[in-house]
């Protein structure tokens, strides 16, 4: 069975951002703006988008490099979806469960080299440097279809960051050349929430699928 991370960040996350047109399936959430009423966004405003396009980014990093990989070490590298490179290593448990479900842990370690992602959240560039890197460490359940089930995620470490988020409609700009960040998304049968501190800004959001 291949596990796909299912979802991207921004077809769940995205729905709570006022920032996408709504699917045909209902989603209800909280604002990682925080219910800010200011015309022009704060910067509050635009780590929390941020954390979600982070996700999003991370998410399709590993779609498109460790689909189907079995369990064990993980080496690899390749080109990122708009520009850069990033260096994936660490492990992988994946284990058959009940009724063509599995489930899978990870512990790997993402270095980016000017990485550059597009999102319906934002464009970013990351580049951890020789130095830092950017941890990507959980599990979650995949159900016999691919979806995702259940799942606990934490994305940390520090990188350069640099490109947009939309806000309220608005385009901002990101310009973080040391950002520290520790995202964690938990969800568990169509209930989620993402919290964390994303380049010194406390983020905390919710909702469901």
């Amino acid at each position: 069975m291949q596990l796909i991370r299912k979802h991207l960040w921004s077809s769940i996350v995205g729905m709570s951002l006022g920032m996408m047109a709504l699917p045909a399936c209902s989603s209800t959430a909280s604002s990682p703006t925080g219910g800010s009423s200011a015309t022009t966004p704060t910067r509050d405003d635009a780590m929390r988008v941020l954390s979600a396009v982070l996700l999003d980014m991370t998410a399709t990093l590993y779609n498109e490099n460790l689909v189907g990989h079995s369990s064990g070490a993980v080496n690899t590298s390749s080109a990122c979806p708009v520009s850069g490179s990033v260096d994936i290593t660490g492990t992988l448990s994946i284990n058959k469960l009940a009724a063509g479900s599995a489930s899978t842990s990870s512990d790997l370690t993402l270095h980016m080299s000017n990485c550059g992602a597009t999102t319906p959240n934002g464009e970013l560039t990351g580049d951890t440097g020789t130095s830092n890197a950017l941890t990507y460490k959980g599990s979650w359940v995949n159900d016999s279809t691919g979806a995702v089930t259940q799942e606990t995620l934490t994305l940390a470490g520090t990188a350069a960051l640099s490109g947009s988020v939309i806000v309220q409609s608005q385009s901002v700009a990101v310009d973080e050349p040391t950002c520290q960040l520790s995202i964690t998304y938990v969800e568990d049968n169509g209930s989620w929430t993402v919290s964390g501190v994303v380049c010194g800004v406390s983020v905390h959001y919710a909702g469901t699928k």
